[in-house]
């Protein structure tokens, strides 16, 4: 076959195909003579070609070959520096390559858009007269949408030759610096919109935000790598059982991965339905265990159904798939202990990280595991210690030994449970009350996570049957509630503050009822509030009584935001009452420094 026989086909060829399309039309030259290029695409705004639809022309370069196979996605070819260096100069080319058979029955036609961004990343890696450049096969689906995009990038590249591009180390350094890129898409598929941006590649454009810069910045290409991710609504179930309600799908150029939760990732093969299983711990305790159920039953049922396409897993040795079973019944065993024993400890969850255990914190739950849940104490003495606080990740456990009636033996309980109330002494080392939350400091009551604020007001009226003197450590507890709230901002520490004050008050006679009762009423809903006129009638009787000591004053001057008088009270009191003022949560009110 002539040379010339060859090209006048590969001319031919491209013709026939751009004047199927209703918006282009071909315009390239038979044999012909020109440097460079070898004629034009003229696109139209609507489908007549009269002069008043042009928009634009795109200037082509065509190359035609032979070749025997012709199934390849993408192919090489060399193209010379100067034909680089003339479309650089001109503002870029639409570069076609056609293939044909021996016989000329059978083409393809492959291409590139050599726009200046992309001729001057090639030029920067030229070291001979030619450069061997990658084509790409045309998806004849795609033609329209293709030319639509190399008209707009050609336009925001114009004028690049004689200027530099942005780099991305240019791009580090410029402030009020916007990224921008424009591309049309063959359809609202995100599939055939990731596949179209990974087969054809997109620019990048910056906004400099100045008035120097009036038009977008073209980038430097460089290379980068598009993932689309993407949520399916679905069920992924084995036999009956449904596992997940949906799962991330993850593209990766050829690649599909999906994730099932944060623990499962399956690469998918959408052509064989084969999919490769793996499981790490994620954050969460729940979707662990699901993941380690979903890994095992998947294992031995040998699939999995994503909605109606069922998924096989490829076939492994059987030993080798039971030590997998295996190893995922162990970790079903060891998590769902950990999910009983926050159960047992009355808390959720939620916050709880698993994934990022540190060693301490992971021989810790091994212990408690090992005590409280499987109730094995044979490691430890527990006639040592009646209270344990350790703490996991941002979680506090309190827990306590008790005694059991019955053997005399100890065992390990959450030490907010009811049973054996632990006594609380006073001064003089007699026991006032049977309450365990108020031998909580300030930060047990912001980190501990196995009690509910609910149960301590039970807690105190079982202890105040017991022992009346139960009011002196209650009044203690308001205090240590306010301090937490103080720091936390946590409502139910108030709310529960607040009820504590009521049942206080409910408890004393009302004849008995002094300043200092109506004073920890009122520091709450300055908490909450501000006074209304009958709680400000209040502070004001307390502020003028003569009765008053100079504590009380501070204390309602205080509240009422009267800082000046405040201040002068506060200096009238000897050292020692400063110094328990300054330890009460009253004194968060406090707005000088000059105390």
């Amino acid at each position: 076959m002539r040379r010339s026989d060859v090209e006048n086909s590969g001319v031919n060829k491209i013709t026939e195909l751009v004047n199927k399309s209703d918006f282009y039309s071909s315009w390239i030259k038979v044999q012909d003579k020109e440097p460079v290029w070898d004629g034009f695409i003229y696109a139209y705004k609507d489908k007549t070609d009269k002069k008043e639809a042009f928009q634009a022309r795109i200037p082509v370069q065509v190359k035609t070959l032979t070749m025997r196979k012709l199934d390849r996605k993408r192919v090489k070819y060399s193209v010379e520096v100067d034909d680089l260096n003339a479309f650089l100069n001109d503002g870029g080319v639409f570069y076609f390559l056609v293939y044909l058979s021996p016989d000329r029955e059978k083409y393809a036609i492959y291409y590139d858009d050599l726009l200046p961004v992309k001729i001057k990343s090639l030029l920067k890696k030229v070291k001979n007269k030619s450069l061997s450049h990658e084509f790409k096969l045309l998806d004849v689906k795609r033609m329209d949408t293709i030319f639509n995009n190399f008209i707009r990038d050609r336009k925001l590249q114009f004028g690049l030759q004689e200027r530099e591009m942005l780099s991305i180390q240019d791009l580090q350094e410029i402030n009020n610096l916007s990224i921008t890129s424009t591309i049309s898409i063959p359809s609202l598929d995100v599939h055939e919109i990731y596949d179209f941006i990974n087969d054809n590649g997109i620019y990048f454009y910056a906004n400099m935000g100045d008035s120097v810069h009036k038009n977008l910045v073209p980038i430097d290409e460089t290379n980068y790598t598009i993932t689309m991710i993407n949520t399916v609504t679905t069920e992924i179930r084995i036999g009956e059982v449904v596992y997940y309600n949906e799962y991330k799908i993850e593209k990766f150029g050829d690649s599909l991965k999906a994730y099932f939760g944060e623990s499962i990732s399956i690469k998918l093969n959408r052509e064989s339905l084969e999919a490769e299983i793996s499981i790490n711990r994620g954050k969460r305790l729940d979707d662990f265990l699901t993941g380690c159920k979903f890994f095992r039953d998947s294992l031995i049922e040998g699939g999995f159904n994503i909605g109606n396409n069922f998924f096989s897993i490829p076939t492994q040795k059987k030993d080798h798939r039971q030590k997998i079973i295996d190893k995922q019944n162990k970790s079903l065993e060891t998590y769902t202990k950990l999910q009983k024993l926050f159960e047992i400890f009355n808390f959720s969850t939620d916050k709880l990280v698993i994934n990022s255990f540190t060693n301490e914190e992971e021989m810790n739950l091994r212990y408690m595991i090992q005590y409280i849940v499987d109730g094995d104490y044979s490691s430890i003495d527990l006639n040592l210690k009646y209270r344990y606080r350790i703490k996991i990740q941002d979680y506090i456990f309190h827990y306590k030994a008790c005694k059991e009636e019955a053997t005399g033996e100890y065992i390990l309980k959450s030490f907010f449970c009811p049973e054996n109330e632990l006594p609380i002494l006073n001064e003089d080392d007699k026991i006032c009350g049977y309450c365990n939350y108020c031998l909580l400091k300030k930060d047990d009551f912001i980190y501990t996570s196995n009690f509910n604020c609910s149960d301590i007001l039970g807690s105190l009226e079982n202890s105040y049957k017991r022992k009346k003197s139960t009011l002196i450590p209650a009044e203690g507890l308001f205090f240590t509630l306010l301090h937490a709230y103080d720091e936390s901002h946590k409502p139910e520490l108030l709310k529960t503050a607040f009820e504590i004050n009521e049942w206080i008050l409910n408890k004393i006679p009302e004849s008995e009822i002094d300043e200092i009762n109506i004073l920890n009423r009122l520091q709450i809903v300055k908490r909450e509030r501000n006074f209304n006129e009958t709680e400000i009638d209040l502070l004001v009787q307390i502020i003028e009584s003569n009765d008053c000591k100079e504590d009380i004053k501070f204390a309602a001057h205080l509240l009422m935001g009267n800082d000046d008088m405040a201040l002068y009270y506060f200096k009238k009191l000897e050292n020692e009452q400063r110094e328990i003022l300054k330890s009460l949560p009253i004194y968060h009110f406090i707005k000088t420094d000059n105390i």
